[in-house]
């Protein structure tokens, strides 16, 4: 599922004619019923949602070229261009998102932080990854084209991953 919105939320604008993050918007109400559901708890379902929104929302200051992506908060990336402000930026967007169930504890705080740790080590190795994955999708509905839109995928297949483990980790208590 996020495999799909993750890459749809990149171009909202140009296959739909929607307003920019309306995708973001959408993917953050899917994760606000999940939760939810899972939770049988409707506020926390909300907050996740609009954490989520707030923290896919934060400008890091990228552009977005896996060779010059710098961002404000680190701007002197010497190891790896670009990998500790992707990391970040997916640690701190993936840590709101899942801090209600933390804090209501559907986590304790050990998973909460590995899996906040892993979805943001997640963004820079899916980027790494594209260079080496062959996806070419170019139709009315999606592109998959530039190695930052296959990295979109794969960073979608990583979050599928994660919520698969939400899912059974929350039902199986």
């Amino acid at each position: 599922m996020f495999t799909i919105l993750n890459r749809l939320r990149g171009d909202s604008e140009q296959f739909f004619n929607f307003p920019s993050g309306s995708f973001t918007i959408i993917t953050a109400l899917v994760i606000g019923v999940i939760i939810g559901l899972l939770t049988n708890d409707y506020m926390v379902g909300i907050m996740s949602a609009v954490l989520y929104r707030i923290g896919e929302a934060a400008d890091f200051g990228m552009v977005v070229d896996w060779g010059t992506s710098i961002g404000r908060i680190i701007n002197n990336d010497k190891f790896w261009p670009g990998v500790t402000t992707l990391s970040i930026r997916g640690w701190y967007w993936w840590a709101l998102t899942f801090a209600p169930m933390a804090y209501y504890g559907y986590f304790t705080a050990e998973q909460f932080m590995a899996l906040s740790a892993l979805l943001g080590l997640a963004f820079p190795l899916s980027v790494w990854l594209a260079k080496y994955v062959t996806i070419y999708i170019n139709t009315q509905w999606i592109r998959v084209v530039s190695q930052w839109e296959r990295g979109e995928v794969i960073y979608g297949l990583f979050q599928d991953i994660a919520f698969m483990w939400v899912v059974i980790h929350t039902i199986g208590g």
